[in-house]
């Protein structure tokens, strides 16, 4: 007994370590059972993983550390290493919290108490009765007790002061949990440590504020050709668009073709183990936020630093795809978890991919067909009446308008002409006759200052129209009812008496109609439908603004990705309503079941 007791206070006062926490750990840690490096521990195949692990143990000013890192990067071994450091070194109570209790108990079993047990001198420094070890906590001789609970639970981030606190995917924790858990250090201000390691999140999630307080310390590696020192960024990363005769990806070839770039002075790098070892050797860590709150420190790196360049390229490109067919899911993985970065809405927003055309914007349309009193004709006659066969078609915002104008041909293929902002209904007349267009061809979005538009069409003669999410209506015929995407006309009337004839669209079936209008027109297929080479870009965005979806019923719906504006979009599905409206065929690839 008397034995036992003087160990007990001999490993208390131990003298505490003067090197490096990396250093410390490459010593005394020298199995790791559960790791696919089993062996003695070393940083060497990983140094992006050192100065987290110092910030973390004996770097000194420190209270806050927090690593954004990609999955698979190591970090947790940073959580492992901290764990034992500080166990043995800086007695006192630690929590180490994962996402869930389950997760917690994962950690425990899986981890972190295998590293205690086989390494010393952590297992010479559990309790002789076994029973004082229970899963979820450690209580070692020299007075030090960690804890290990999931952040999900209330009850885990209450009761206990706090020494070192070591908090893994804190992007999962509930909104509240990461300023809670800090709060549980409070009583060792000036000695206490919170560690932080995380995937990223969104943008408005807490752990987004609590890096942005920390200097935002960013993996940068040196051009041996120019000397630029850069981040390890994905515009590093390049490789050759190589398609093969179905203008499918060549997935072998553009895997071949993959190499590292410098994006200053351009020399390319193979893509081999040598060379990440070599760019990684001459990299370091480089503060981007120098006014930071004091002691907070933040480590960055992304998947480049370690994982196979062909597989992120590979990864990459086909979340591209997918986000070019409304799923932003795949690329929003591939930010958040292979490059660790933030998620925010605009990273989901991606130009409408077009085929070129030749055309300008504000240029007249060669296939453009006429409107005359005996229908539409394909050239404009000679000595008769006739007006474009084009829409204006305008989206009603508080302020301003968005509006777009398309000439269409008798097969259904149709050319945008033009399309912007305006900032008066004065500006929407001089547009209409700028043009030439109809009174009758300018279509008003109903949805907003219904009064106003009523007013406005009444005056004018224009045709308001309004957005439903019904798919279709019944229509009378002489032989019976057809179904159609649009609805009759019925009347309806603004403040005043004034009245004008309404007619209501599906909004879905006009975006399955523009949807698979395009994927015809990018296979080279008609009708077309086409946009100028010189397309703002703002016109792009809008239209890949919605995403199609399915419903557990079987449905396709599109639905508008968080707050992106897609006006434009909404111009073009009056664009669509007015050509069903002349019986142009530009529905062929839609059906109503769709």
């Amino acid at each position: 007994m008397h034995e036992i007791l003087l160990k007990a206070y001999l490993m208390g006062w131990r003298h505490r370590e003067t090197i490096s926490g990396d250093e410390w750990a490459e010593r005394n840690i020298t199995s790791v059972p559960y790791s696919p490096q089993p062996g003695h521990l070393t940083f060497a195949h990983r140094p992006y993983l050192r100065e987290p692990l110092q910030a973390a143990t004996t770097m000194l000013g420190v209270s806050v550390v927090v690593m954004m890192a990609p999955v698979q990067a190591g970090k947790t071994m940073v959580f492992d290493c901290s764990a034992a450091w500080h166990a043995v070194n800086n007695p006192g109570p630690i929590l180490v919290l994962s996402d869930t209790d389950a997760n917690a108990n994962d950690y425990a079993e899986g981890r972190l108490n295998i590293l205690f047990e086989v390494n010393q001198p952590m297992a010479g420094m559990l309790p002789p009765d076994r029973r004082k070890n229970k899963r979820n906590s450690k209580r070692l001789t020299n007075g030090t007790v960690i804890w290990i609970l999931g952040a999900h639970t209330p009850k885990n981030l209450q009761r206990r002061s706090i020494k070192i606190l070591i908090g893994d995917e804190i992007w999962k924790w509930p909104q509240g949990h990461i300023g809670e858990a800090i709060a549980r250090t409070t009583a060792f201000h000036g000695a206490s440590r919170c560690i932080f390691g995380s995937q990223a999140g969104d943008e408005r999630q807490e752990m987004a504020d609590l890096w942005e307080q920390t200097d935002r310390k960013e993996w940068c590696w040196t051009c041996p050709e120019c000397g630029a020192e850069q981040a390890w960024g994905w515009e590093m990363a390049k490789w050759d668009d190589v398609r093969t005769e179905k203008r499918e990806p060549d997935w072998a070839a553009i895997r071949a073709s993959c190499r590292y770039a410098c994006t200053k002075c351009g020399r390319e790098y193979p893509n081999s183990r040598q060379t990440l070892a070599r760019l990684n050797k001459a990299s370091r860590y480089v503060v981007q936020n120098p006014h930071h709150s004091a002691g907070k420190l933040g480590y960055h790196f992304t998947a480049l630093a370690f994982h196979p360049l062909e597989e992120l390229v590979e990864e990459y490109v086909r979340s591209q795809m997918a986000l070019k067919d409304g799923n932003e899911e795949p690329y929003k993985i591939f930010v958040q978890k292979r490059l660790a970065a933030t998620w925010r809405e605009e990273l989901g927003t991606v130009e409408a991919e077009v085929p070129l055309t030749g055309v300008l914007m504000n240029r007249p349309w060669d296939r453009m067909a006429w409107i005359t009193n005996k229908g539409l004709v394909p050239v404009r006659p000679e000595g008769t009446p006739a007006a474009p066969c084009a829409a204006l078609t305008v989206d009603v915002m508080k302020d301003y308008f968005y509006y777009v104008i398309r000439s269409w041909a008798l097969d259904g293929s149709s050319m945008l002409i033009d399309c912007g902002r305006l900032t008066s209904w004065a500006q929407v007349k001089q547009k209409q006759e700028e043009y030439g267009i109809m009174s009758s061809c300018v279509y008003v979005d109903y949805g907003y200052e219904t009064d106003t538009v009523v007013l406005q069409c009444h005056n004018n003669g224009w045709q308001p129209c309004k957005g439903s999410g019904l798919r279709a209506w019944r229509h009378k015929r002489r032989k019976g009812h057809v179904t159609l995407p649009y609805s009759p006309y019925e009347t309806t009337k603004a403040v005043g008496g004034t009245t004008c004839r309404l007619i209501s669209f599906a909004s879905n079936a006009m975006k399955d109609i523009i949807h698979f209008s395009r994927i015809r027109t990018l296979n080279g297929r008609e009708p077309g439908w086409n946009v100028p080479d010189d397309i703002p870009k703002e016109y792009l965005n809008h239209l890949a603004a919605e995403k199609r979806i399915q419903k557990i019923s079987g449905s396709w719906v599109w639905e508008q990705q968080g707050s992106r504006p897609n006006h434009l979009l909404d111009c073009e599905c009056m664009q669509i309503l007015f050509a069903l409206l002349l019986n142009l065929p530009v529905a062929a690839d839609y059906r109503m079941d769709a």
